[in-house]
């Protein structure tokens, strides 16, 4: 045991020394990127995701889970004696990471919880989940599946607890007299569950708004604890009640996030709000009738926005599609390593005892039914299985093959590569690259001089940077960034793009300073088309761009290795027209 705390240790290390590692744009832009905006009134893009008149993503969650951390830097960094020692673009890139690691415990208390209930053995299972790279990679960067991963723990675990309270209810035997310690036993586990019927209906909610595919991961659990809790036995009326509560926590939830929601999106909802008040006090029916109409028009609900968009085609389709079997044969095994082997073992043992009943069935139910479901729609990615991977670890953990040591040290050589590509190497330039140009642009705009200039960072054949880690206060300096989406192996495009951004500032008579942000593999690609005058500004390595590898691996000399490392480091380059 004392090892997996040294791993623990190691990892925790990594978080605070943030891994530079970029695995998606969404890590940022589906939170921190518009929460920083909206807390700190900084530079920040807001994507299409956000739009007011059909938003699909809920924020109340990001405000629970990030927002107190935020607006805590934010009264520190207007305190002359902490503004100067803190870094802001590091706070606000580490703090959410922070938080998210810390959270993480719940995922652990399942791994716990789930080898407990089900008989398998905790200290393999353990192993494997705190020396997964999703562990301390995927489940450390503030994605909405990140958030839809603790939920899903979160629903699990409190499912497991309201079983082994049917378990307990069952087990007490009241006699025609019971004692006074029977019947306090019996009113206790009645409270604790009816308690846990409602929280369970308002995490649902909550997972539903932060992704409705949640409803998928949370399908097999759910159907389990039904069939649990009708084998209890217990008086139709307390099932009722339970499914009732549950119903209630669900609404109650659904009220206070759609509302919240709406206020968020839509500016004019709490004067809506105050008008159908004014109209019930004055008790006009026709113009409460009106002010209702207004109010429902003027409701933002995310997740069914969320729904109506993903289930057109033509809507997944600017996002990429993938075929069918994606999650079965690229994303499930990306995400477990070696241990999809024993899964999928342990799955074809199943199918060959079909007619026997085993306790243990339901967890690869709960795995397999969200796979099965989510293949169905063309837009694929590994981090939409995430909720599934604590599971996985448990069903795995049960096999014999798991405890040799030889297929631990395989299982752990593929994590620490998987680690050190997508923690450390993949498209690793841009965030260090960004806190660079922080604290650069920081000591622009500390000067009034500069204060009439315009700055334009074109980011080129990369992930789009995020603005937010800039930090930069509108009012001091005028940051742009443009993300030449698209445009990987199109340097003319790039060369228009970059005259029609002068051509503007020479027609506005403004003072422009040009950025670009590219890896060092497309540096010799655009010079070579542009003819500008290129100032080298820092190189950032490693950084590994998938689209844009090196086009010669071929090593004969020590020069040739140092040239072909040198290819794997992202540029920031200043440009004279």
């Amino acid at each position: 045991m004392a090892v997996l705390w040294v791993l623990v240790a190691v990892m925790g290390v990594t978080v605070l020394w943030p891994q530079p590692g970029y695995i998606h744009p969404d890590e940022f832009f589906q939170s921190t990127e518009v929460l920083a905006g909206d807390i700190f009134n900084i530079t920040h893009l807001r994507t299409w995701e956000f739009n007011r008149e059909m938003p699909l993503r809920d924020v109340s969650l990001s405000y629970l889970l990030f927002a107190p951390a935020f607006y805590a830097l934010r009264a520190a960094l207007n305190t002359p004696q902490m503004s100067g020692f803190i870094s802001e673009s590091y706070a606000v890139l580490i703090l959410p990471r922070m938080l998210l690691a810390l959270a993480g415990f719940v995922n652990y208390c399942l791994v716990k919880k789930l080898c407990t209930f089900f008989a398998v053995d905790d200290r393999v299972a353990v192993w494997y989940w705190l020396t997964s790279y999703v562990t301390w990679v995927f489940l450390v960067r503030s994605f909405s599946n990140t958030t839809e991963t603790l939920l899903f723990s979160a629903v699990c675990i409190l499912l497991l607890d309201l079983v082994q309270c049917c378990t307990r209810m069952r087990s007490v035997r009241v006699t025609a007299e019971p004692t006074p310690a029977e019947e306090a036993a019996v009113k206790q586990e009645y409270r604790r569950f009816r308690k846990c019927s409602f929280v369970l209906g308002v995490m649902l909610c909550m997972g539903i708004f932060n992704r409705p595919t949640f409803g998928v991961f949370t399908l097999a659990p759910l159907v389990w604890w039904v069939d649990q809790l009708n084998s209890a036995r217990l008086k139709a009326t307390f099932q009722f009640m339970t499914v009732f509560l549950t119903a209630m926590g669900f609404l109650l939830a659904f009220c206070v996030m759609s509302v919240s929601s709406s206020l968020y999106y839509n500016q004019d909802f709490s004067h809506l709000l105050s008008d159908l008040h004014v109209a019930i006090s004055q008790c006009d029916t026709a113009l409460i009738q009106h002010t209702l109409r207004a109010v429902l028009s003027g409701f933002r609900i995310p997740p069914l926005n969320f729904m109506r968009y993903n289930l057109q085609a033509s809507n997944l389709a600017e996002h990429g599609l993938h075929p069918w079997y994606t999650h079965f044969l690229v994303n499930f095994p990306m995400l477990l390593g070696p241990l999809v082997l024993l899964f999928l073992w342990n799955l074809a043992t199943l199918f060959r005892r079909c007619l026997t009943k085993h306790p243990n069935d339901v967890l690869y139910a709960i795995v397999t039914i969200p796979i099965i479901s989510l293949s169905f729609f063309p837009h694929q990615e590994a981090r939409f299985l995430l909720p599934v991977v604590p599971v996985a670890v448990v069903c795995v953990a049960g096999n014999s093959i798991a405890k040799w040591k030889t297929f631990k040290a395989v299982t752990l050589l593929c994590n620490i590569l998987a680690f050190v590509l997508f923690g450390w190497l993949h498209q690793g330039g841009v965030v260090p690259a960004m806190s660079a140009l922080q604290s650069r642009f920081k000591v622009i705009s500390s000067d009034p001089v500069n204060h009439g200039s315009h700055y334009h960072i074109v980011s080129y054949a990369t992930y789009m940077p995020p603005r937010h880690l800039l930090f930069s206060d509108e009012s001091k300096i005028k940051l742009h960034v443009h993300d030449m989406i698209g445009a990987h192996n199109s340097p003319p495009t790039l060369k228009l793009r970059m005259e029609e951004l002068k051509a503007s500032c020479n027609a506005d008579k403004i003072n422009c300073h040009f950025f670009m942000l590219l890896p060092a593999t497309a540096l010799l690609d655009v010079t070579s088309i542009t003819g500008w005058q290129e100032i080298d500004e820092g190189q950032f390595c490693p950084h590994v761009s998938m689209e844009r590898l090196p086009s010669n691996f071929s090593v004969e000399t020590k020069e040739d290795v140092y040239c072909l490392l040198r290819q794997f480091c992202l540029k920031i380059v200043s440009v004279k027209m």
